[in-house]
């Protein structure tokens, strides 16, 4: 979900009545959140494939819309569909006049879904999530300069995880949960110039996929979340930095 103005942006995603049974689609969903209207559009204008556990990341006024997969492919009875269903292209949104711009740019050596993204030291950041390959969580971490067009690598996450949560606070990068096939109970934090992500006193808990909000420059609130048994928790936990 981007915000931009007196409007949120909506991009693709999944729709189905249960977990096994999702299709993606490629609208664009406006919401118009001026008291007079408050509702929602959907734009003429759709994502070029369907897209969904993709990312969008707002840098000054496009979006880049990256990663993620069709679903519909994996259906498709080819030996190698599930690497088919991933999206390398990635689309650029104008957020002044709502269309998409030309773009050339892919994701580099692999696609990748259920990743975390942000903009940090104006670099657009991905790190971790599902690779091509069945069954390949990812630990790498890779940024894209958006003046030059190019990708570079930081350094790894410390464990392969899935919807990693990742947020820039105070010029660092806190990485404050996941899911994967170890748990992640101890926060990490990558600064400009370390070579190594270090865990940080601050402990996550058992929860994977929960929602992080910041709250004031000392404060972060973690909400909802499921358990190891796929079990979902109404929890809200509120972190407190000693900085």
């Amino acid at each position: 979900m981007i915000a931009h103005n007196d409007y949120l942006y909506s991009f693709g995603g999944f729709t189905g009545e249960s977990p096994k049974n999702l299709t993606s689609f490629g609208t664009i969903d406006r919401f118009d959140l001026r008291p007079e209207s408050n509702a929602w559009t959907t734009l003429e204008l759709k994502l070029s494939k369907p897209r969904s556990q993709h990312s969008v990341v707002q840098f000054e006024d496009r979006v880049y819309i990256l990663g993620g997969w069709d679903s519909a492919v994996l259906g498709s009875g080819s030996p190698t569909a599930h690497e088919d269903a991933f999206h390398r292209n990635i689309e650029v949104f104008d957020l002044k006049t709502e269309t998409f711009l030309d773009s050339d740019l892919e994701l580099p050596s692999t696609g990748r879904r259920a990743f975390a993204s942000l903009v940090w030291n104006n670099k657009i950041i991905l790190a971790g999530g599902f690779g091509e390959k069945r069954g390949a969580f990812l630990k790498s971490v890779i940024q894209l300069d958006p003046a030059t067009k190019t990708w570079s690598e930081l350094p790894a996450l410390p464990k392969k995880l899935i919807f990693p949560m990742i947020v820039s606070f105070w010029g660092n990068l806190y990485l404050v949960g996941g899911s994967g096939r170890e748990s992640i109970e101890t926060s990490y934090v990558l600064t400009p110039t370390s070579k190594e992500w270090m865990p940080t006193s601050i402990q996550t808990g058992d929860l994977v996929e929960r929602t992080i909000t910041q709250i004031n420059d000392k404060e972060w609130l973690l909400f909802g979340g499921r358990f190891a048994d796929d079990s979902l928790s109404p929890k809200i936990d509120i972190i407190k930095s000693t900085r």
